[in-house]
């Protein structure tokens, strides 16, 4: 992100309890997320990479003259469901990814998660339908919120683990976190 001129922003909770989710798989979906969101707010950093950069769109593409800011949070939310007629209330872990980049067009909201959509001159379009489909798998979602001129929030909500359920090793804590933007995991 650095190298791109975005600067990190951690917000993270030092202490969530257990979501339900494969550490390696949720890795990559934060990974992803978080390249997404420098490559639509940074500059690149040289010659190279203009794949990278999204077609009839300029270089720095962060909102007004700010520098870029990519923002992970982590928390804990509720969300409200009706299944069966019946209006249930679930606990999900929560992983924010937003930047400040210029946002996502409303004719590309629809598409944005379907495969082989892309807006990079080289993209394959593949990154955010593999993460959805994965997020998915380990019961989860992913919101998306995107307001031209002001950035982009993806929003990675992933169940409690239930007592009676076995844990997978903790990839809620504020350190693991740290550890995967740093890319010590």
């Amino acid at each position: 992100a650095e190298a791109w001129g975005v600067t990190v922003d951690l917000q993270l909770t030092d202490s969530l309890p257990q979501g339900h989710a494969d550490p390696e798989l949720l890795c990559q979906v934060v990974l992803n997320l978080a390249l997404n969101a420098v490559h639509a707010t940074g500059t690149p950093p040289a010659v190279g990479f203009e794949e990278y950069v999204e077609s009839a769109r300029p270089h720095r593409r962060g909102s007004g003259e700010e520098e870029g800011r990519l923002t992970f949070r982590t928390g804990v939310t509720r969300r409200v469901q009706s299944a069966a007629g019946r209006l249930l209330a679930r606990d999900m872990v929560e992983i924010v990814v937003e930047d400040n980049g210029k946002g996502i067009p409303e004719e590309d909201l629809a598409n944005i998660f379907i495969p082989f959509f892309t807006t990079k001159r080289k993209g394959t379009g593949l990154g955010l339908a593999i993460s959805q489909r994965m997020v998915e798998n380990m019961g989860g979602s992913i919101e998306l919120k995107s307001t031209l001129g002001e950035g982009t929030t993806f929003r990675v909500l992933l169940p409690l683990w239930d007592a009676a359920t076995r844990s997978l090793p903790d990839m809620g804590s504020a350190q693991a976190m740290r550890e995967l933007v740093k890319g010590k995991r």
